[in-house]
């Protein structure tokens, strides 16, 4: 009988003595390629995890961290075999190698994960290409591919800014010579620093002086951009996620692509948008599973006090236990079923063919299924924390950096808390969003 995506892999390590019920019911990939991936993150987070108090002691983690993922292909893993890749199409399977890696080490997957944004929407452009015969347009975004893959290219997208309309960014590209003129600043620049490449969303005037919405590829060294240095969170510190300023920054006619016009919730944006909730709804779904494993190993290993009372058997230690198998069975249900949706949802419509119903009845469901992960691995955290007693709270416990760390994800791109409970309360009653 074949697997579903709850049920554990037959001879993983899924369970152990210490947590045998952390991980039992861990989500699973759907494909071949997905289940390659995700026991490649498994690899990767193994890896990572001796270092994550370094990253986050020095606030960053070294550019060989991205080469060692590149060179393993979860960089590309999005990217067809016949260009170097590892050819997983489905975003679940992607999703679910996101939350394994998380656990180990959440800073690189935010970075990772909207570096794959864009390697993704290459795949899926080109897939489309050919189904329909465009072979012009599929071998341009085949030979992109096969040189990212080749250049071992890292790609940070830079979207955030200050009181944000996500419809229109307040950067701006502006007509000069035979190229562009970029000036804005982006705020949470996840991986600016070791990116090759920043893809950034920018909105520029046609003719008539209608606002359209493009993204810009700008190559690191580029003069005019400035990383500012000017990360200092309470957590994700290793993520460096400082702000990047574009001053009359000049880029190629052919570095700026038009996605969709500018000031409305087309049904091009919002796929752009689509898979990131999950994405960055994946690195607190794997800091709480991490978070609950290793509070529940912490437990089983502790000793009887005086009394010879074990904290295991201690009714409320019981109750917080119980409570994050529910949420945490919860949200992994949740973030499966989103994921799954728009799997299908990719498999039904092609790129920029789906009615604008159908593509917010879709971002409803990713941006609801951000909010309740979000949220529910903070109280998983905070739970550990408390079953966790003092040890927890000491900077040397790995609880104490779960802690700081899984709180940015409510307000992570593309719709914090706030705005994505607005937008999926108009959807839900009916309206058709226009801007957020």
């Amino acid at each position: 009988m074949r697997r579903t995506e709850y049920e554990p892999a037959a001879g993983s390590t899924e369970t152990t003595p210490a947590t045998p019920f952390a991980t039992r019911y861990e989500l699973q990939a759907v494909t071949e390629p997905g289940r390659k991936l995700v026991a490649l993150a498994e690899t990767l987070a193994t890896e990572l995890a001796p270092r994550a108090a370094e990253f986050e002691r020095d606030g960053h983690y070294p550019r060989s961290v991205i080469d060692r993922l590149a060179e393993t292909g979860y960089l590309y893993s999005p990217v067809p075999e016949e260009f170097g890749g590892l050819g997983v199409v489905s975003a679940h399977d992607r999703l679910v190698a996101a939350t394994r890696l998380a656990r180990a080490e959440p800073s690189v997957t935010i970075g990772t994960n909207m570096h794959l944004a864009v390697v993704s929407t290459l795949a899926r452009g080109y897939r489309a290409a050919k189904a329909a015969g465009r072979e012009e347009m599929a071998q341009a975004a085949g030979a992109t591919m096969a040189r990212f893959v080749a250049n071992k290219t890292a790609v940070a997208t830079l979207v955030s800014e200050a009181n944000q309309d996500l419809t229109q960014p307040a950067t701006t590209a502006e007509a000069r010579g035979d190229g562009w003129v970029l000036n804005g600043r982006k705020i949470f620049g996840t991986m600016a620093p070791h990116a090759d490449l920043y893809s950034v969303a920018v909105t520029r005037r046609a003719e008539d002086g209608t606002p359209i919405y493009g993204f810009a590829l700008v190559p690191k060294g580029t003069p005019g951009v400035t990383l500012n240095g000017d990360w200092d969170p309470i957590g994700m510190r290793a993520s460096d996620s400082g702000s990047v300023t574009f001053s009359d920054c000049w880029i190629p006619g052919s570095a700026l692509r038009d996605l969709a016009p500018a000031g409305t919730m087309t049904t091009a944006l919002q796929e752009r948008y689509l898979v990131p909730p999950l994405a960055h709804a994946s690195a607190p779904l794997g800091i709480a599973e991490f978070a609950h494993g290793h509070v529940l190993s912490a437990l089983a290993s502790r000793g009887p006090d005086a009394r010879g009372r074990r904290a295991i058997d201690r009714a409320t230690i019981q109750q917080l236990a119980a409570e994050n198998t529910v949420d945490l069975g919860a949200a992994r249900a949740i973030f499966a079923r989103a994921a799954l949706a728009i799997d299908a949802y990719f498999a039904r419509f092609a790129p920029d063919t789906a009615p604008v119903d159908e593509a917010h009845a879709i971002s409803a469901e990713a941006n609801a299924a951000k909010l309740f992960v979000t949220h529910a691995a903070m109280r998983v955290v905070e739970r550990a924390m408390t079953m966790s007693g003092g040890a927890g709270y000491m900077n040397s416990n790995p609880l104490a950096r779960a802690y700081r760390d899984v709180r940015a994800g409510p307000f992570m791109h593309p719709m914090a808390s706030h705005v994505a409970y607005e937008y999926v309360g108009q959807v839900t009653l009916g309206k058709a969003p226009e801007a957020f």
